[in-house]
């Protein structure tokens, strides 16, 4: 028998390293989905695509049943933040999820990885003869053939991603639409509040159109225009249903007592000033930030809590510490402020009895619940070319505006006693919620639901257009 291979003597037997192991998977893994070799791809993305239940726990989405339910498969989920959740509650849909590096994963066996400019136009709708279009029919053709294989394996009757051009999911979804499995667009990105951002949008989505889709789901009737005006998509494509995440914050609103007793807090939502107007504005940002921080020095039998985004964390917190520390002052001796990323908004906004901030729907829902609401209008604000940049600013007599920092803390320490807002003033606040967050009934995800199996039905029946759900819109309290 011949002798079985040894290492050369002093020398250690060589492994593989898992950065070795790794490219082998990868490899084989790009063989098997160029190559249209599906049963293995089918068998993985069976095992990572997992069913939500209402409780918030998930299991194998092979190991359960749609039960006469719809089933719904979410693209990118992690996304959807808590709406998913929310959906999953009211029992009518079965909703399976596809984490969103897995559709990357597979996108990125027929697309070069390129991160190079503005890669949304190469991506979504490259013209013939572009960069990536070959690539994009290559993996359209390998789509058509594998999901009709795993939406009849998982029985899923229609599609759902978190927003209009999400690059790894316009390919699932349009591909799904052309197989006749509805392809739907919860949009969250609805804050159409001011003119620069409704003219950016338009700029930006005009060129992907028309939409390819069932149907697109925003918050309101603001967000909606504004897909019609530029021309993505028709009028019966696009419906106005409301904010999921607001239903049981309006449930909440309508039993509020107001603000605990005993100790009180006062909020400022943290913000950050976009690249168009940010270097206009960085000494209007910092002032803001440092006039709350002395108003706590100021006040140290109150809490004072400054919430920041957490996809801001580095630069925020480092401009943030900069503008103190140029006024002599160090957060960790103002053991009564607050400086965090993690606290819920919602629950920050029932728990204080004055909110500040700037840019931002937080101060949409404060003014719902009737808390004193402040934002620093100061003279930066007014000049040229900065209003177009403004949300709500049709709706700033709904708040109360400090033209000073000091103005800015003489507001917030009003805050801190009894005071009634006016029944006029009540009124505006609940109009400009209506406007950018949907309607006050409470009632959308229960319109989403609807429709999942109003656009479910349709299809399957291929019977005439759904009727799909609408939203009511009342300002009413």
């Amino acid at each position: 028998m011949p002798e079985a291979a040894t290492s050369p003597p002093g020398k250690p037997r060589r492994r593989l390293s898992a950065q070795a192991v790794r490219h082998a998977a990868w490899a084989g893994f790009r063989m098997l989905a160029r190559g249209h070799v599906h049963w293995p791809l089918l068998t993985l993305f069976a095992r990572v695509i997992s069913e939500r239940q209402p409780n918030g726990h998930y299991r194998p989405a092979a190991h359960s049943a749609a039960d006469g339910r719809p089933t719904v498969l979410a693209l990118s989920p992690e996304e959807f933040r808590g709406d998913l959740q929310f959906l999953a509650e009211t029992g009518q849909v079965r909703l399976l999820e596809v984490p969103d590096v897995w559709l990357r994963r597979l996108m990125f066996q027929f697309f070069p990885i390129d991160r190079d400019g503005d890669v949304l136009y190469r991506f979504v709708k490259p013209a013939p003869g572009a960069p990536h279009y070959r690539e994009k029919q290559t993996y359209r053709k390998f789509l058509r053939r594998f999901l009709p294989k795993l939406y009849a394996h998982l029985g899923v009757d229609c599609v759902i991603t978190h927003h209009i051009h999400n690059i790894p999911a316009v390919d699932w979804g349009e591909v799904s639409q052309s197989l006749g499995v509805p392809y739907l667009v919860f949009h969250r990105e609805c804050l159409h509040a001011a003119p620069r951002i409704v003219r950016h949008i338009k700029e930006r989505v005009a060129p992907l159109a028309p939409f390819a889709g069932e149907h697109i789901a925003v918050h309101n009737e603001a967000a909606r225009s504004t897909f019609i005006d530029c021309g993505y998509c028709r009028p019966d494509q696009i419906s106005s249903l409301g904010a999921v995440r607001m239903d049981s914050y309006l449930a909440r609103v309508a039993e509020d007592q107001g603000p605990p007793s005993g100790r009180q807090t006062v909020a400022l939502f943290g913000f950050t000033i976009g690249r168009d107007i940010g270097k206009r504005l960085h000494a209007f940002t910092d002032i803001v930030h440092l006039a709350f921080a002395e108003l706590a020095q100021r006040h140290p039998d109150v809490d004072f809590v400054i919430k920041y985004k957490k996809q801001y964390e580095t630069s925020w917190l480092r401009q943030f510490h900069a503008a103190l520390a140029q006024r002599g002052l160090d957060v960790r001796e103002l053991t009564n402020l607050q400086v965090t990323a993690d606290r819920d908004a919602q629950e920050l906004i029932m728990a204080s009895s004055a909110v500040c901030g700037f840019n931002s729907t937080t101060l949409l829902e404060a003014a719902l619940a009737g808390r004193k609401v402040v934002i620093p209008y100061f003279p930066e604000l007014k000049a040229d070319g900065v209003t177009d940049y403004i949300l709500f600013h049709d709706y700033y007599d709904a708040f109360d505006l400090a033209e000073t920092p000091q103005k800015f803390q003489e507001m917030l320490e009003v805050g801190l006693r009894p005071y009634e807002i006016p029944a006029a003033v009540m009124a505006r606040r609940r109009e400009v919620f209506a406007r950018y967050l949907g309607d006050l009934d409470g009632d959308a995800t229960r319109r989403y639901a609807e429709l999942v199996r109003t656009t479910v039905g349709h299809s399957q029946t291929h019977g005439r257009s759904p009727d799909l759900p609408k939203a009511s819109y009342s300002t009413a309290g």
